[in-house]
């Protein structure tokens, strides 16, 4: 009797698991957006966990409040699709429904991305795409618009985590307290006005309402959509530290030195829908002062609209307060801004404030903002005064990230 042999499918009844370990041994300075892993990842399949350990430290720090100074620890991990970076869609999608190579070409190395050239560098293409549309950037500012030897940097203090946020250069005189820089005048007029061109677009269907603005009306959000073009936080963490005793081994000298032991997890599910990447940024940022604020803000409180009269709270304009520049008669809190600013002192109110008695703080009051309001960026120079010796100017992390992503139905029999 003759045994004909059957093939029979096996049923997919299960999603493997996989665990990639990344690790990474990099050198970069404060303020900077060092990448240190790169992670593809296929439409699909669900990261269950992610986990990320690792030891950081910083070259001897200078000394006096370079001993006492807190510094930040912080690691972003992001979801990018490829399909999102610019310039990468149409070919890359021709690649993938026709299988014609993509012509895109990163031919120069770069040490800072892991490329050694001729090849794509994704990496730096994710990182540009990062730092523009991943919160590190205002709208309509490009990703080097400030940079630190060639990796972009990170803002000298935390977004709206003082009062000069609001700061805008202006010369004194231009802004004038009575007109509502904001909106019109809520006038009956403004109103009939609005009220009118409410309803024509109303008439003419240019007005929508859906079910989930409806919902808002009680008061129940619906969870925002990832927006397209966007790359997506998967996880942020943020880690502070003081600065450990440690001796300079230029000197002998006692100093101190910036040092974390990380360990952190994500154990939120998420499933990617496209080819894409995940990527690892990290920034070190020390607790700054900005150096050009040469009194307290209380300084603006002077005039009855910055006290938030009852009848007038509800106007934005009158607290906006400008004040001369130069170097003849400034005024207000900064003393070095060239053509004049002007500020809404309910920053002040929001924010805080700092107060500094001591005679020098070193680089740990940098020249901010500059004569320009630019308030935001810091530079190497800046970097390097946080130091014992600017040759020795680097911070130093080893770690490693640990993934355990499910991917796709597999058969009943693994032959892997």
């Amino acid at each position: 009797m003759q045994i004909i042999p059957q093939i029979v499918a096996a049923d997919r009844v299960a999603r493997k698991t996989r665990a990639p370990v990344y690790t990474h041994a990099v050198e970069y300075r404060p303020w900077q957006l060092q990448p240190f892993m790169i992670a593809p990842v296929l439409p699909g399949e669900t990261m269950k966990n992610l986990t990320v350990q690792a030891r950081v430290i910083t070259d001897p720090l200078a000394l006096g409040f370079g001993n006492i100074m807190p510094w930040w620890c912080e690691h972003w991990y992001f979801y990018v699709k490829i399909r999102d970076l610019p310039g990468v869609k149409e070919e890359f999608d021709a690649m993938m429904l026709t299988g014609e190579a993509m012509s895109l070409t990163d031919t120069a190395a770069n040490a800072k991305t892991y490329h050694v050239g001729g090849g794509i560098d994704w990496l730096a293409r994710c990182l540009k795409f990062i730092t523009e549309e991943g919160g590190f950037r205002n709208d309509g500012e490009a990703w080097d618009v400030s940079t630190i030897d060639g990796l972009p940097t990170v803002a000298a203090v935390k977004h709206g985590a003082n009062w000069t946020d609001s700061l805008t250069p202006g010369a004194a005189g231009t802004v004038d307290p009575s007109e509502n820089l904001v909106n019109p005048h809520q006038t009956g007029v403004v109103l009939e006005e609005y009220q009118a061109q409410y309803e024509q677009m109303r008439a003419m269907r240019l007005i929508d309402v859906t079910f989930e603005d409806f919902l808002k009306m009680y008061g129940v959000e619906i969870p925002r959509q990832v927006l397209a073009g966007k790359p997506e936080l998967l996880r942020y963490t943020s880690n502070w530290a003081y600065p450990a005793n440690t001796v300079d081994p230029a000197t002998g000298s006692a100093t101190g030195a910036g040092s974390w032991s990380i360990s952190e997890r994500a154990d939120k599910d998420r499933m990617f829908s496209e080819f894409g990447f995940i990527i690892g940024v990290t920034s070190v940022r020390p607790k700054v002062y900005m150096g050009n604020q040469k009194s307290s803000a209380a300084i603006m409180f002077d005039d009855p609209f910055v006290f938030l009269p009852p009848l007038l709270r509800d106007q934005p304009h009158i607290t906006i307060r400008d004040f001369v520049g130069g170097s003849t008669s400034p005024t207000g809190p900064l003393r070095n801004q060239t053509s004049g600013y002007w500020v809404d002192v309910r920053d002040a109110l929001k924010y805080g404030d700092q107060f500094v008695s001591a005679a020098s703080i070193g680089g740990f009051a940098p020249a901010l903002p500059a004569a320009n309001g630019e308030k935001r960026w810091p530079t190497a120079a800046m970097a390097d005064a946080l130091f014992a010796a600017s040759a020795k100017n680097k911070v130093r992390q080893d770690g490693t990230t640990r993934l355990s992503i499910l991917g796709h139905p597999t058969t009943v029999v693994d032959n892997t």
